[in-house]
């Protein structure tokens, strides 16, 4: 929730300061700082600010496929925080680096599972909750997309692990602890319980 409320917050101050001051038409000139629209040979389509023949500042990509991204641009790619629709239903909203999601985000996924947290390269990395469409949800750390890390995981019955993770399953010292109150206290590997803490 706190990272929804900073996401509107920098878009508005974004869409605030962009609109504070009014730049001149490109008129097909864009060699200097100005805002417009270019129409690409393959269908797609930019429209916002042109800086030095590159898109530069605050803008909006249309992709042939259907694709829209609506954000900051920097060097002729997406740069800052931005807003990536896909045709699919899938949506990110978050920070972009070099083209890439990177730093805090949300990824919204037309089957309903969401990720909130760190990015990097495109991939869940850091601190993050990952729910998933059965109900299952995931809290701790990943590593370039996979629960790696410590962590704690509940399933749709109720039924809690907490500790180590790596590659996306329980690996290391951890509690499973049932809806009922039973527990398993102790090492586990690649999801399954080997024995108890000495």
């Amino acid at each position: 929730m706190t990272f929804i409320i900073h996401s509107i917050l920098l878009f508005l101050v974004i869409f605030n300061f962009s609109t504070a001051y009014s730049l001149p038409p490109c008129d097909g000139d864009f060699s200097g700082h100005c805002k417009g629209t270019v129409n690409h040979r393959n269908g797609e389509k930019y429209v916002g600010e042109v800086k030095n023949f590159k898109y530069e500042g605050k803008g909006t990509y249309l992709y042939i496929n259907g694709n829209i991204y609506e954000g900051q641009f920097k060097n002729g790619i997406q740069h800052g925080f931005g807003i990536f629709k896909y045709v699919n239903g899938d949506m990110y909203e978050g920070f972009f680096k070099n083209g890439l999601y990177h730093g805090q985000g949300k990824a919204t996924y037309s089957d309903g599972e969401i990720y909130t947290g760190d990015f990097e390269d495109d991939l869940p990395h850091g601190k993050g909750v990952y729910t998933y469409t059965q109900g299952n949800k995931y809290e701790g750390d990943f590593e370039y997309g996979l629960r790696s890390g410590q962590g704690v995981y509940t399933y749709p019955n109720g039924d809690v692990y907490k500790g180590a993770f790596k590659n996306n399953m329980f690996n290391g010292y951890g509690i499973l602890t049932t809806v009922g109150g039973n527990e398993q206290k102790g090492e586990f590997e690649n999801n399954q319980f080997l024995d108890k803490e000495k």
